[in-house]
């Protein structure tokens, strides 16, 4: 009798669930897409990475001089006098704190720029969003990193990014 009970009540939930959403319209957002597809965010990133373009080069010509200098020592440290291993050992410091110093230099500008595309466009991306649930008439809106799965046409990111690049150029 209590199965029998607990099965009504399932078949009863179940059902009245299925009444609720019947009419519930979905969407689908991935705020990072809609952010950084639109014009000004690429536009952003583009002038973030040319400001950063002679760092992340000298970056690139650090290197080989650092592992040059690891496998010089790993190789001939065993036979360098005292001297020449402590010169050894001193540039390699001296070069990888140099190279550590630049780096770090350089990932906070791309840290501050993304604060700042984020601080910029954030509440771009709210006004997009309220105008596309407006005129789609969407009851719930799920973030896309929340889901397993959804349905091809409930991603509105491209319609919320286009919101975003319209509210730029003033439309």
């Amino acid at each position: 009798m209590k199965k029998l009970v607990q099965l009504g009540l399932l078949t009863a939930c179940v059902s009245f669930s299925s009444i609720v959403f019947a009419d519930v319209k979905i969407a689908v957002v991935d705020q990072v897409a809609a952010l950084t597809q639109s014009a000004q965010a690429k536009a952003m990133i583009q002038k973030l990475k040319t400001a950063n373009a002679a760092d992340e080069q000298k970056l690139k010509t650090m290197e080989p001089a650092l592992e040059g200098l690891g496998k010089q020592l790993d190789r001939d440290g065993a036979v360098m006098s005292d001297a020449q291993r402590q010169k050894t050992i001193k540039d390699l410091e001296t070069k990888r704190d140099a190279y550590l110093a630049l780096r770090q230099k350089v990932q906070k500008r791309y840290q501050d720029g993304q604060q700042n595309i984020l601080a910029t466009l954030g509440p771009k991306f709210k006004q997009a969003l309220e105008q596309v649930i407006k005129k789609g008439k969407y009851d719930l809106v799920i973030q896309k990193q929340a889901l397993v799965y959804a349905e091809e046409g409930m991603d509105i990111t491209n319609q919320i990014t286009a919101a975003i690049d319209a509210m730029a150029k003033g439309k």
